[in-house]
């Protein structure tokens, strides 16, 4: 299978409003692949995929543009901050435990039925996931203190995290 299946398409659509999840504009249904398309957070591969995830509605979202314009030719161009932010996702994770950073409804998950807000402790889990994946493909060794600290900090930053949310979370 190389694309969503129809069904799935308008699941998503629906899902999302008919908004671009990054930006939250709205798109103009008559113009798909133009003025919009739904983007494969975890790529498909070459020649497609026969694996579920993939045409998965958690592996979609509405995006405005093409794979060149508009919010999907900016995650296709910049695929390290796409990464970042949930829009793109490795091949060695599943895009429902992969949670997005959206225009409308900040860090959430993404469901067959709608976007489920992070909670707190939600959160720290996937600034602890985010650092340990940045640690294994940046192949920072526990020794370098440095490194650790600063993409910890990255970590944290990024989720929107502080000390004082371990309060909230015990």
């Amino acid at each position: 299978m190389s694309g969503f299946p129809p069904a799935t398409v308008r699941l998503i659509l629906d899902r999302d409003e008919n908004c671009c999840a990054r930006c939250g504009v709205a798109v103009d249904l008559s113009a798909r692949g133009v003025a919009w398309s739904i983007h494969h957070r975890r790529p498909r591969g070459m020649g497609g995929s026969r694996d579920p995830q993939v045409s998965s509605p958690v592996n979609g979202v509405v995006l405005c543009g093409s794979g060149t314009t508009g919010c999907h030719g900016e995650v296709e161009a910049s695929r390290e901050d796409a990464r970042l932010m949930g829009w793109l996702v490795p091949q060695w994770r599943n895009p429902a435990e992969v949670p997005v950073r959206s225009y409308a409804h900040g860090w959430s998950w993404i469901t067959h039925d709608g976007w489920v807000p992070l909670t707190t402790a939600d959160l720290w889990l996937q600034a602890g996931q985010w650092l340990a994946d940045e640690l294994r493909v940046n192949q920072v060794e526990d020794e370098d203190v440095e490194g650790v600290t600063r993409l910890s900090r990255a970590a944290a930053d990024l989720f929107g995290v502080m000390a004082a949310d371990v309060r909230r979370t015990a």
